[in-house]
C-alpha cells in the first residue's frame, strides 16, 4: 500500500504540527509506503477504509499510537473539538472508536450527536462509519437479520395499487425474481466494455435490501433526499460487515449500484426496472378488470434505458406469449 507522507499542509484541515509529527511516527511503523510528496494530503479516507478491511493493520496501528502516546485516548478526546466538519475531528473520533469501543460511550455519544445532519448526508467513510457505529450495527446477526426482514416487506407499489390479492409481491420476492430474470436473458459475454453478467447478478440480489430499515418507496414519489438515505445506510450497514469480516464485497456492489455509471449497474438498474414491468403486466393479466386501458399506459411508463434494457424489453414483454392479447394497451 502507498500513500503519500503527512506535511505540515494538513493544518489546512485542523490539524496542528504535534499532530503531524504523531502521525508519521505511528505510519512509519506500519506495513505501507509512504511517498514524498508535499503538494498533496494525506488520503485519509483511502487510509481508513484499508484500516476498516484489515484487522491486523488496524491493530498494528493501535498498537503504534500507545507505543507512541500512552494516554492516547484521553488525549484524543481532550483535543477533539466539536468541528464535526472537519478531517481532524473524524479522524480523531474515528481513532476513538477503533481504539477504546465502549470504554468512552458517554464521551463518543455525544460527539456523534453533535451533528446528525452533518454526518448522515457526508459521503466520506468517515461518517459512514460512524453512522453504523450509532446504529449499532456491529454485528454480523444483526446485520443478516436486518436483511432478512426484506421477506416481510410487501411492495409499496402494488399496495397502492390495491392489487386484489392477499398476496403483494414482498422486496425479496422482487429481488429473487429479477436474479432469475437476469440470469437467463442476460448473455455471458457482451461487446460492452467492462460487462460483467456475475456482477450485475450481484447487485441484483442486494439492490433493495436496504429496505427492510427505511421501508419500500414508490418509484414516482421517491426523490433525491430518499435516494441518499437510503444509499448511506447501505454504507453504514455494509462497511460495519467490512470493518468485521473483511470481505469488502458487499461494500463495494452497494457503491456500484448507488452509483449507477459503470455498464453493469446501468445494465442492473433495467433489469429492475424489467422485472417490474413484467410483476405488473402478470397483474393485468391475473385481474384484467383492475386496471383501465390508462392506467396501464401510465403504469408502463417506467421503462429501461439502456439499449440493451430496451432490446430484452420487447423480449420479455412485447413478444411474450402470455401478453399477447395486452399488447394493444401498452403501446
Amino acid at each position: 500500500m502507498e500513500f503519500i507522507r503527512p506535511s505540515y499542509n494538513l493544518s489546512l484541515i485542523g490539524f496542528n504540527y504535534s499532530d503531524v509529527d504523531l502521525l508519521n511516527k505511528v505510519l512509519e511503523q506500519l506495513d505501507i509506503e509512504l511517498i514524498d510528496d508535499s503538494s498533496q494530503l494525506f488520503d485519509f479516507n483511502s487510509f481508513t477504509f484499508e484500516i476498516i478491511k484489515s484487522k491486523s493493520l488496524r491493530e498494528s496501528l493501535i498498537k503504534a499510537y500507545r507505543k507512541e502516546d500512552a494516554e492516547i485516548e484521553q488525549n484524543l478526546i481532550n483535543n477533539m473539538g466539536f468541528d464535526c466538519t472537519s478531517y481532524h475531528f473524524r479522524w480523531s473520533l474515528f481513532l476513538l472508536l477503533i481504539m477504546s469501543g465502549n470504554n468512552y460511550a458517554s464521551e463518543i455519544k455525544l460527539f456523534l450527536d453533535t451533528d446528525e445532519a452533518y454526518l448522515h448526508y457526508s459521503i466520506d467513510i468517515f461518517a459512514v462509519f460512524f453512522m453504523a457505529y450509532r446504529k449499532n450495527y456491529f454485528s454480523v446477526n444483526r446485520i443478516y437479520n436486518l436483511i432478512m426482514d426484506v421477506n416481510n416487506i410487501e411492495r409499496t407499489g402494488w399496495l397502492n395499487a390495491e392489487i386484489p390479492t392477499n398476496h403483494k409481491e414482498s422486496i425479496s420476492e422482487h429481488m429473487f425474481s429479477m436474479y432469475h430474470l437476469t440470469r437467463m436473458y442476460l448473455k455471458d459475454k457482451s461487446h460492452l466494455e467492462g460487462y460483467n453478467k456475475e456482477t450485475i447478478l450481484r447487485l441484483s440480489m442486494i439492490h433493495d435490501v436496504v429496505e427492510s430499515i427505511i421501508g419500500d418507496i414508490a418509484y414516482p414519489t421517491k426523490n433525491d433526499n430518499d435516494e441518499k438515505e437510503e444509499e448511506n445506510e447501505g454504507k453504514a450497514l455494509f462497511i460495519a460487515y467490512l470493518y468485521l469480516t473483511g470481505d469488502d464485497s458487499y461494500y463495494n456492489d452497494w457503491c456500484e449500484w448507488c452509483d449507477n455509471s459503470t455498464i453493469n449497474s446501468l445494465i442492473a438498474h433495467d433489469m429492475d426496472i424489467l422485472q417490474f414491468n413484467y410483476r405488473f403486466m402478470r397483474y393485468v393479466k391475473e385481474y384484467p378488470n383492475h386496471f383501465s386501458d390508462e392506467e396501464i399506459k401510465r403504469w408502463m411508463r417506467r421503462s429501461p434505458k439502456t439499449m440493451l434494457g430496451q432490446e430484452l424489453f420487447k423480449t420479455i414483454i412485447l413478444d411474450n406469449e402470455l401478453f399477447k392479447d395486452l399488447i394493444n394497451k401498452i403501446e
